[in-house]
């Protein structure tokens, strides 16, 4: 079975571009509601359906086969149990929120965001082991062994489970975002420690993860110029397009966090709700990406 991880990652962005412009007339309403509520739900639903669908199968195969459990598709079954496990809940969360347009509110709103920068900052960090993973194996020939690769899956722990306890501790604040039901960080509380949040969240997990990713493949691709070698270079073709697909997949929510910094109000709705809806559809495309891309998960998954 083949994969167009290209072709189904565009048609998956050209969807959400298309809600945020068709969102951009709401700029000045307090709440989405009506067609537009109606059509975020529908969004909700359907790229939740896709992503519990397309992320279990591939935790599946790793349980399941045997010559699928190695160490490197360790790190992918970990980045696939987290996707799947903010997929599930968030989007599923989120439909019956802007569907009947009533927002997620009290100890719910608080679980909400937690696990919404919680589950993000892990996502980043082992998008981030990943790379690190490869460079090891195709550049500096480490063979992928529990002993020297453990720290890998210690590494998004560090960050992605201490930073989102700032906002419940008063550094930042977890509340209903603008315009739309769902809760996440409080953009326009300008306060100090919300600031203080936002800067330390980008200095320590944001840009650095990006940076990580980005040398690993830049020195896996020019490894690869020089060298003749197949099956990685089939698998390489996609995966080095990964530091760029988180970078287009956080730039939106990371614009409207500077924008909370530099004291804006009010932050338009196709910049809120697009950004929030960008991501999820970044966390979708992370099981095409890291595993149908994959000639070892595409021959389990054919030989059933």
């Amino acid at each position: 079975m083949a994969f167009n991880a290209n072709g189904v990652f565009c048609g998956c962005l050209v969807v959400s571009i298309t809600l945020i412009i068709n969102m951009s007339g709401l700029t000045n309403v307090d709440l989405i509601t009506g067609s537009a509520s109606k059509f975020i739900a529908g969004y909700y639903f359907v790229s939740g359906v896709l992503g519990v669908v397309s992320h279990f199968i591939l935790i599946v195969l790793f349980l399941f086969k045997k010559e699928l459990r190695t160490v490197s598709n360790a790190l992918i079954a970990q980045l696939c149990l987290i996707d799947l496990i903010c997929i599930a809940k968030h989007n599923f969360i989120a439909t019956a929120a802007y569907y009947h347009a009533e927002p997620v509110t009290g100890v719910l709103c608080l679980i909400y965001g937690w696990t919404s920068q919680n589950l993000g900052f892990l996502e980043m960090g082992t998008v981030a082991a990943i790379a690190l993973d490869r460079y090891l194996s195709y550049v500096k020939g480490i063979p992928a062994t529990i002993g020297n690769r453990w720290f890998l899956f210690i590494y998004p722990l560090i960050t992605g489970l201490s930073l989102p306890f700032l906002p419940l501790s008063g550094i930042g604040e977890y509340a209903q975002i603008q315009h739309g039901y769902t809760c996440d960080v409080n953009w326009v509380q300008g306060t100090l420690g919300f600031k203080y949040y936002i800067l330390l969240g980008l200095m320590l997990n944001v840009f650095p993860n990006f940076f990580i990713s980005l040398i690993c493949y830049v020195l896996i691709d020019e490894k690869f110029r020089t060298t003749q070698a197949e099956k990685q270079n089939g698998e390489m073709q996609y995966t080095l397009l990964l530091p760029f697909a988180m970078a287009l997949q956080y730039s939106v929510y990371s614009l409207c966090a500077m924008m909370g910094v530099f004291g804006a109000t009010d932050i338009p709705a196709f910049i809120v709700i697009g950004g929030i809806l960008v991501i999820k559809t970044g966390m979708l495309m992370n099981a095409f990406f890291y595993g149908y891309t994959s000639k070892d998960f595409r021959n389990a998954l054919c030989s059933n």
